[in-house]
């Protein structure tokens, strides 16, 4: 629901699927993604300067309130492969957004690979805050 023109936090859905199934979210309360990009600076003998820019995939925060255990057993699924010895799969993100034009955008993460940064702060009268992280190495437009 876009307010005045704009696209506001309420109009971003994100789902995520990944190495051992669908990762349910309930309570997302910040999903930030910013492109990971490099650049080399040519100058040539005349003095004219190009700037080359090299794309190096995508990276990005999600912050969360714990309502239950799927990010603690998705994260413990992850260290029990980790020390198990098994090769861990990539996951994909997919964020749709309804546009203030009435449309909608999706685009998908592809190659994600997630972290699990903070487990969450427990204090009494307090809701328990988390972070993960990711990479991914491209994003797409779906539509």
């Amino acid at each position: 629901m876009p307010q005045g023109g704009y696209s506001i936090g309420l109009d971003v859905a994100i789902d995520i699927l990944g190495p051992y199934g669908a990762i349910r979210l309930d309570k997302i309360t910040s999903f930030d993604s910013k492109p990971k990009v490099s650049s080399t600076a040519v100058t040539a003998l005349s003095g004219e300067t190009d700037e080359l820019l090299f794309l190096k995939g995508w990276q990005g925060t999600i912050d969360l309130e714990r309502t239950d255990s799927t990010v603690d057993d998705w994260w413990a699924q992850v260290e029990s492969d980790f020390y198990g010895g098994k090769s861990t799969s990539p996951a994909t993100i997919t964020e749709t957004i309804a546009e203030p034009d009435g449309s909608t955008t999706t685009w998908r993460y592809q190659r994600v690979v997630l972290t699990l940064v903070d487990a969450g702060k427990k204090q009494g009268d307090k809701t328990v805050p988390m972070q993960m992280t990711f990479t991914a190495a491209r994003r797409i437009k779906v539509s």
